[in-house]
């Protein structure tokens, strides 16, 4: 996690909407790894390259490092449409999830 990202967020929005717009960032999250899992069962790489990238973005601008560049390798693969590298990177990103959506609630 870059802190530093957040920290910069924070100064110009202000802690309550960086809060706000972290709870639509959580919601979302899932909305974009069911969206792979779909797109993983139809072999629908384009659908899985965008939810990625959606994911990434969404991501860095919280400074939640391992999730986004665990996104760019789903995005890469996915322009490669290699399946299995894509199931290997998702299982990750859980527990990448769940250590820095954990470490942002303490702020």
């Amino acid at each position: 996690m870059d802190n530093g990202i957040l920290k910069k967020l924070i100064s110009e929005i202000g802690k309550a909407a960086t809060l706000r717009i972290f709870e639509i960032y959580k919601s979302e999250a899932s909305y974009h790894l069911d969206n792979i899992a779909k797109g993983l069962d139809s072999g629908d790489f384009y659908l899985i390259e965008n939810e990625s990238h959606a994911f990434k973005s969404a991501s860095y601008n919280f400074g939640l490092t391992q999730i986004g560049d665990a996104m760019a390798l789903v995005e890469e693969a996915a322009k490669s449409k290699d399946s299995e590298q894509i199931i290997d990177i998702i299982a990750d990103v859980s527990n990448f999830y769940a250590a820095e959506i954990s470490a942002i609630n303490i702020l």
